[in-house]
């Protein structure tokens, strides 16, 4: 067996372990999660992660991040439908996590997580970092819904990763 025939049973067998979780919904998979390597340092990257001006740039959910009256609450507008979104962060800086609770103005939950890891940890060179971002599947959402989360999700893992390069690259901080 070649190296990309054993790959191809690996991811084969890993589908069908998930599929077998929950029999009644084969499409119910909980977590979604994408990565990208950043070739900027660490710090600038986290920096990027927690600024709601940057955020509201990629964030195609919620673009146009702009501050409400209640402290640490953000409103953004969804590209898909014009919604208003509000979100709010709880940042965990010596992990390099941020926390993003999303929602009405009055009611916010955890959905979404983006965590950044040194370049170097895994062999990749100093000034680089990994971009990780998952979400997890609430129960009011359709297959649809999720679905459009899910590659909504891979498409800002290349945003952050091409605006926070260019940025870099321009010496903005």
């Amino acid at each position: 067996m070649t190296g990309s025939e054993i790959c191809i049973l690996f991811y084969y067998r890993i589908i069908q372990s998930l599929l077998s979780l929950n029999q009644s919904d084969p499409l119910m998979i909980f977590c979604h999660s994408v990565s990208a390597h950043v070739d900027v340092p660490i710090d600038y990257a986290f920096g990027r992660c927690c600024d709601p001006v940057a955020l509201g740039r990629w964030t195609l959910g919620s673009m146009g991040f702009a501050a409400t009256d209640r402290p640490g609450v953000y409103r953004g507008t969804s590209l898909f439908d014009g919604t208003e979104t509000f979100m709010e962060m709880t940042v965990h800086i010596h992990l390099w996590l941020v926390d993003f609770l999303v929602g009405s103005i009055d009611v916010r939950e955890p959905r979404v997580s983006v965590r950044l890891t040194p370049g170097p940890l895994w062999g990749f060179g100093k000034e680089t970092s990994l971009f990780s971002m998952s979400t997890w599947r609430a129960s009011w959402m359709d297959d649809g819904r999720w679905t459009r989360t899910c590659f909504t999700h891979e498409t800002e893992a290349l945003l952050f990763k091409a605006q926070t390069e260019a940025a870099w690259a321009e010496g903005s901080a």
